[in-house]
């Protein structure tokens, strides 16, 4: 898909050095929602209390249209025992060579389990 070539031109952003395996298992095409998320992080157990984050790449478009992506595709729907959602969204102009990112946190809905006794 689009990850391997856009972590290609976008080394800038730093995943070759990005330090997040130390807390977070990194899935690549996710399946969730509506498709395939681009990058999940989950975190690991003895993490703490950091949110996953899903991440959708973009090339030539912009980072809002990734955002919307991961809404409109629902890709927080296996993420539901979290309180909150990282979004990010990133485009690469490939003209301008220029990365933009847009970051959202959404809080989960609380599931709640009733027990009816009859």
């Amino acid at each position: 898909g689009l990850v391997r070539p856009f972590l290609d031109q976008a080394h800038g952003f730093g995943f070759s050095n990005f330090t997040a395996p130390e807390y977070y298992n990194i899935i690549r095409e996710f399946p969730s929602g509506k498709g395939f998320a681009d990058i999940v992080m989950i975190p690991r157990q003895d993490s703490g209390d950091k949110p996953p984050m899903i991440i959708e790449m973009k090339y030539d478009k912009n980072a809002d249209t990734a955002i919307n992506q991961i809404k409109e595709k629902r890709y927080t729907g296996n993420l539901s025992g979290y309180k909150e959602v990282l979004l990010a969204g990133i485009n690469y102009d490939k003209e301008s060579k220029k990365h933009e990112c847009v970051i959202e946190k959404v809080n989960m809905p609380t599931v709640c389990k009733s027990h009816n006794s009859f």
